[in-house]
């Protein structure tokens, strides 16, 4: 890690540690670790700003370590993740027992100065980027690009995304009728 040293931040490691450098501390462009260098027992990553890990801290005091957690969800709501998203579910996900996860949750929004409160069905786990298109190579283009050329995945993806939305099209006039 020596060698990468001018490309991280390590800020947030032990001033102690000989790789600690304030140097790149929050400078755009700079890689910065998640766990300040602690041990990393597992980790699940399903797309970006959609991963779970596992941490090991280490103690210097030959007590047994405790481990914690650590997810990163956009666009669920923390509260919602901590409560409904463990690292079994990112498992299931990514192994595909289970394809997608969708979770309601409410919010508040202004409208020309007006308050509402929503109710949104969130995507909460899914292993499907939406926005990226996969070459049989491995390369990515983003999922409108002129040169894509496989169709089939791309209409594979659009029928998937019509089904949930069905699914939301349904659940909402169900509970509609409920009311």
């Amino acid at each position: 890690m020596m060698e990468l040293k001018e490309e991280l931040d390590t800020s947030n490691y032990d001033p102690n540690d000989p790789l600690y450098s304030d140097v790149n501390k929050a400078v755009p462009g700079k890689f910065k670790e998640e766990v300040a260098g602690q041990t990393i027992k597992e980790f699940c990553g399903l797309r970006e700003k959609l991963y779970f890990i596992k941490v090991q801290e280490s103690n210097d005091d030959g007590t047994s370590p405790n481990v914690y957690q650590k997810m990163a969800t956009a666009g669920t709501k923390g509260h919602l993740a901590k409560k409904y998203l463990s690292h079994q579910r990112f498992l299931d996900v990514l192994n595909e027992t289970q394809t997608i996860m969708q979770m309601n949750q409410k919010t508040i929004r202004s409208y020309q100065h007006k308050l509402y409160n929503i109710d949104q069905r969130r995507t909460a786990l899914s292993s499907i980027d939406d926005k990226r298109y996969v070459l049989p190579d491995g390369s990515t283009r983003a999922l409108g690009h002129h040169k894509n050329f496989d169709l089939t995945s791309q209409e594979e993806l659009f029928k998937l995304f019509h089904e949930v939305d069905k699914l939301d099209k349904e659940d909402e006039s169900s509970s509609a009728s409920r009311n």
